[in-house]
């Protein structure tokens, strides 16, 4: 019960139905940023894959080498971010729902 509680602290509201503090309802905020980050880290290896095809699919800029794909979130396009926000929030959603 508690792992679940703490699960859903994770989610991160989405932008589109709260203020942000800019005109651009689009925009993440720094905590927001910071949640994802901390959420892409708990996901599978199938899970960040999608995100490199979502990076891909949107001809962002991204470095690979052995160690994985690495990326700056703040250049990527806000549709990017979006995506990859949707895609995560979805993740950790599943997972917590499924206790993966």
């Amino acid at each position: 019960m508690e792992n679940n509680k703490k699960n859903e602290e994770e989610i991160i509201e989405n932008p589109k139905s709260r203020e942000v503090g800019t005109t651009d309802p689009e925009i993440l905020s720094n905590d927001d940023k910071l949640k994802i980050k901390k959420n892409i880290e708990t996901l599978q290896k199938h899970e960040y894959m999608r995100i490199y095809y979502i990076l891909q699919g949107s001809k962002e800029i991204y470095t690979t080498n052995r160690n994985g794909v690495w990326f700056n979130f703040n250049s990527l396009k806000l549709s990017t971010q979006q995506k990859i926000y949707e895609y995560v929030n979805m993740c950790v959603i599943n997972n917590t729902k499924y206790n993966i």
